[in-house]
């Protein structure tokens, strides 16, 4: 990221993912309509195909959901990791006299 205000961001993204992803409030309402939409598959009638395409659908939109934020905390490691590597270029060429 070349841009370390954008890095910045990512970073706060990451932190704010994060907590949500561990928020235990959070947690339980996923494994809660999670939960809800294995049951309402598994004990819906045969010919019962649009309650379980709505359960699939519900199940699948948790899933995504969870992914994006996951893939916030990735790209806030990256970020971090490029913020430090540049702090890293700026002490080194301070030592030398370079600023």
């Amino acid at each position: 990221m070349p841009d370390l205000d954008a890095a910045r961001r990512a970073v706060l993204a990451a932190q704010r993912a994060k907590a949500i992803l561990e928020d235990p409030l959070v947690a339980g309402a996923l494994a809660a309509i999670k939960a809800g939409m294995h049951a309402d598959w598994e004990s819906s009638e045969p010919d019962d195909r649009d309650g379980r395409e709505d359960a699939f659908r519900m199940l699948r939109a948790v899933k995504v959901f969870e992914q994006r934020l996951q893939q916030h905390t990735r790209d806030g490691a990256v970020a971090e990791a490029e913020i430090e590597n540049k702090n890293a270029a700026a002490r080194r060429a301070a030592e030398r006299g370079e600023d």
